[in-house]
Order: structure tokens, then sequence, then C-alpha cells
């Protein structure tokens, strides 16, 4: 196992609580610190392991996991704005190449985006976008209901006959 620096363990602890996994961390480890660590040796420094780190490490998770959760607004891609400024850009690139297959999926991804498909927004109207209207109705109701709609018996039809 490599010892370890300060600054090297107060990375793996920022990333750890940024959702980065053990393994991805410790090829950027190796990347941006010139070491090479075993992701066993990452996990060390996770608030859940078995053996949990020193309570500075778990004070600086617990801070950068909370910076982290309450900064979604700063990673671009969580603004629709971004998001569709990135597939217009992907949308032309993939019409200029004759890609038209892919620039038309973007698209309709695109049209979702703005119709906030990828939302959790509900939005129920009944007739003329009034309020929804729940009843629960026999049969004969309905029947009725049909018939003054349709203007005719709403009974199933007799079979057509066969030449």
């Amino acid at each position: 196992m490599s010892k370890l620096s300060d600054d090297i363990r107060a990375f793996i602890v920022k990333e750890l609580a940024c959702f980065e996994t053990p393994s991805a961390i410790a090829l950027v480890v190796k990347e941006r610190f010139g070491v090479e660590i075993d992701r066993r040796q990452v996990y060390g420094y996770d608030p859940d392991a078995a053996r949990p780190p020193a309570a500075r490490w778990l004070e600086l998770h617990a801070a950068t996991r909370k910076r982290f959760l309450e900064e979604v607004g700063s990673i671009p891609i969580a603004n629709k704005s971004y998001r569709l400024q990135q597939l217009d850009r992907l949308t032309r690139n993939a019409i200029d190449r004759g890609n038209a297959k892919l620039a038309a999926e973007l698209m309709e991804q695109a049209a979702k985006e703005c119709g906030d498909a990828y939302s959790n927004k509900v939005r129920l109207t009944g007739a003329d976008g009034g309020p929804v209207r729940h009843e629960v109705v026999t049969s004969e109701q309905a029947e009725r209901d049909l018939d003054e709609i349709f203007g005719e018996s709403t009974a199933p039809a007799a079979p057509p006959r066969q030449h």
C-alpha cells in the first residue's frame, strides 16, 4: 500500500463525497499525482468503510457532500438552457455530417426537453382547461350518456351479413 500525502487523501475524500467510484479515483490519482493505488485503498477513505477513516476525513467528506448536493445548479447539465444549447450544437453537427437519423433523434429529445418531458411536473385539466372531474358511473348511466352524445343506441350492432 502506498503512503499518501494529505493532498492526495483530501482529493480522494472529496471525490468520494461527489459520488465518484473508487476505481475511477485510483486512475485519476495515478494520472494527476503519479501515485499508483488500489481501489481498496481508496475505499478506506469512505465513511461507510468497515473501518472508517480519521475524524478529519469524515468531516471533510460530510462538508464536501453537503456542498455538492446543494450546488447542483453549478453543474451545467443540470440547467435546461445548457442542455438545449448542447442538443442544438449536436444537432447541427449531425446535420452537417449528413446523419439525418441522429439529427431527428436529437431534435425529438430537445422537443421533450422543452415540453418538460424530463421533469416531474404533471398538469391535469378537464374539458376546456377546467378542473378534472372524476365520477363513478354505472354501466346504465354510461350508456345513457353515450346515447345522448351520439344520438343513438350504443347497444352492440348486429354482425354484418355475409354475401
